[in-house]
């Protein structure tokens, strides 16, 4: 009995340090700059707002709010989307691909 009131009286004094923990890796949220080719509806698109939208942006923000990052589209052109994700002007690329032989 007494072993288990210590052990709970532990975790109680562990607990503002687990909050403080938390905060500390809030503000250090990593952002990941997602390049997207914004013209293949409804998978990636620009909204009425001209917003980036669609499938994949929806997944990848649900993915990031899951996992507790953050994200920043911006848009690019096809041609030399897979040279700015190698250059790392980019850290995901989204624009509606398939994996091929030639892209492993």
């Amino acid at each position: 009995m007494k072993k288990t009131a210590l052990f709970s009286c532990a975790l109680l004094a562990l607990l503002p340090l687990q909050a403080a923990s938390q905060t500390a890796q809030t503000a250090q949220t990593k952002t990941y700059r997602v390049l997207s080719e914004i013209s293949y509806a409804p998978f990636i698109m620009r909204n009425e707002k001209g917003d980036v939208s669609g499938f994949e942006h929806d997944l990848l923000t649900e993915i990031a709010k899951r996992q507790g990052f953050k994200l920043s589209f911006t848009a690019h052109t096809w041609e030399g989307i897979f040279n700015a994700l190698e250059n790392k002007q980019a850290d995901i690329i989204s624009a509606g691909l398939t994996i091929t032989e030639k892209r492993k």
